[in-house]
């Protein structure tokens, strides 16, 4: 029976004092993990340096990457345990990913004019017109 595939995306923190080189260097170390996996990469971010909502091993700040990734979900619990074993790797999560569908515009209806009603601008049409609509209509006798 086939292993059915899930999207994940693979979020790690790197601590502070490592160069960004090295940073760069540790993402593509987990992008190689992932392909030993036989793990379909979609997309990554970069490693970037942010100040964190909470202490972390002490650090106040850290290198922040993610990796998205589809996988079977036995692969993706081992991926996770080894990237959480590489050094200097502060910490990992893994998580269940959906794809961003592409929102369509609504497509506005296209405005055609309605055709003006054609009014007869001499008095004898007008009182035909007249003639002919109050012609259906049961007169009032006095």
């Amino acid at each position: 029976m086939a292993q059915e595939l899930e999207y994940y995306e693979l979020t790690y923190l790197l601590p502070p004092s490592i160069s960004e080189e090295e940073a760069t260097s540790i993402a593509e170390n987990l992008k190689s993990l992932l392909g030993s996996y036989s793990a379909e990469i979609d997309s990554w971010d970069s490693p970037r340096k942010r100040f964190l909502a909470y202490h972390i091993q002490r650090e106040k700040e850290a290198y922040v990457g993610a990796l998205r990734f589809t996988a079977g979900p036995e692969q993706a619990g081992e991926i996770k345990e080894k990237a959480k074993m590489r050094k200097p790797i502060l910490r990992t999560m893994l998580m269940k990913w959906q794809k961003e569908i592409p929102r369509q515009k609504p497509v506005r209806p296209s405005y055609t004019p309605k055709p003006e009603l054609e009014v007869p601008t001499d008095e004898q049409a007008l009182d035909r017109r007249l003639e002919e609509i109050l012609g259906d209509l049961p007169h009032e006798s006095q």
